[in-house]
């Protein structure tokens, strides 16, 4: 990844404070690399629970991860 690009939770962090992320999560599957005692547990699995955010096919999210263009204009878009 580039120097420029975010890590998928530094953004969601920052996407989920304007999209009121502090709600209750409803969300039942699990990504295996977010656990409850994460800080970031509630605003990734409200985001999920929402579907602005899916995972990865082998059932994990990658928090810290970089993110593409694609995957913030998809965030973005899933939340209009």
């Amino acid at each position: 990844p580039s120097q420029d690009s975010l890590k998928s939770l530094e953004y969601l962090f920052n996407v989920s404070k304007d999209f009121d992320a502090q709600m209750e999560v409803v969300y039942n599957s699990d990504f295996s690399d977010v656990t409850e005692d994460k800080w970031f547990y509630s605003y990734v699995k409200n985001l999920a629970s929402k579907g602005i955010v899916e995972g990865y096919e082998d059932g994990t999210f990658r928090p810290n991860a970089g993110c593409t263009r694609g995957q913030v204009v998809t965030f973005i878009y899933r939340m209009d």
